[in-house]
This record gives C-alpha cells, sequence and structure tokens, in this order.
C-alpha cells in the first residue's frame, strides 16, 4: 500500500475514522466517570478503643469516616480472641461485667444490626462504661489495668459499599 493509496483510503473514510475516535473517547469518559463515582461514594469505618481519663469511661466507637454510607453485614466480637455474640444483651452484659469486676461501673451498649446502613461521618459509640469508684491513684495504677482490658477486646465489622464492595474494619 502506498502513501497515495492511504491518503485515498483516509479521506474517503474521514467521517468513520472520527466516529470512531469520539466512539473511544467516550468509553473512557465512562469509564473514569464510573471510577470516579466509585470512590466517591466509598465508606471508610473506623474503630476506635480507649479509655477517657478526664471522663473515667472506657468506650469502644464506630465512625464511618467515609464518603458514602456503609452497609453493616457483620459485626464481631472477641473476648481474649474468642468471638461472642454481639447482638445478644446478656452476652454484652457478662463481657462487660468480667472485663470490669474490678469496679462499679455503668453501662450503655447499642446492638448493630446486620443490616445498618450507617451515613457518612456518623458515630456509633458500640461500647461505653463509667467507672463510678476509680482507684485512688486511678491515672497511675489503673492505667495498666484499663490497657490490660483494651487489649482483651477486638472488634471486626463487615461492611459493604453502595456498588456491593466489600471491607472489614478491625
Amino acid at each position: 500500500m502506498t502513501i497515495i493509496s492511504l491518503w485515498g483510503w483516509l479521506s474517503t473514510n474521514v467521517a468513520n475514522v472520527i466516529a470512531l475516535s469520539a466512539l473511544g473517547a467516550t468509553f473512557w469518559q465512562a469509564y473514569l466517570s464510573r471510577r470516579h463515582n466509585r470512590l466517591s461514594v466509598k465508606p471508610h469505618l473506623e474503630i476506635a478503643r480507649g479509655f477517657n481519663f478526664n471522663q473515667q469511661e472506657f468506650y469502644v466507637s464506630i465512625l464511618n469516616n467515609g464518603l458514602g454510607p456503609a452497609l453493616v453485614t457483620k459485626v464481631q466480637l472477641f473476648i481474649d480472641d474468642k468471638e461472642v455474640n454481639a447482638q445478644k444483651t446478656e452476652v454484652l452484659n457478662d463481657v462487660i461485667s468480667e472485663l470490669f469486676h474490678l469496679y462499679k461501673y455503668k453501662q450503655h451498649y447499642i446492638i448493630i444490626s446486620d443490616t445498618y446502613m450507617m451515613k457518612p461521618n456518623e458515630e456509633k459509640v458500640f461500647i461505653k462504661v463509667e467507672l463510678l469508684n476509680a482507684l485512688v491513684e486511678f491515672p497511675v495504677a489503673a492505667s495498666e489495668e484499663i490497657e490490660q482490658i483494651n487489649s482483651r477486646i477486638r472488634v471486626l465489622i463487615s461492611y459493604e459499599s453502595m456498588y456491593g464492595e466489600k471491607f472489614v474494619s478491625a
């Protein structure tokens, strides 16, 4: 094929070449737009465990730091690496009683269903225990006990984005 014949073919099919180029650019733009949309509604659940020494409260909280809602599909609570049923109030009462048996306390917790939709920037305090009779030298002597309690608890949350992408937060 010579340059002249190539030029002749191109001049007769210029409309087809432009149409195919526009179609390719459209598909590429649709791909980029879909990828952007997925990222713009991606949830990100964070689990925070800690102790507020000023308030004398132990807490486990869950925060959706992502841009989209998170469909919670499973909440797992582990004590000493053994899974306990986080959907039953009796079990949660027993767990808190076992962990905080040295203290008088007031407990608060929520049961998160396996179909809960968590909005962006929403925070749920999963477990909160207010200590009522902290030791006299609490911040120094009991901080090791609190750290031990904190190390015994582990929470795993399985969740999905609006596009069905699956995630696990620990």
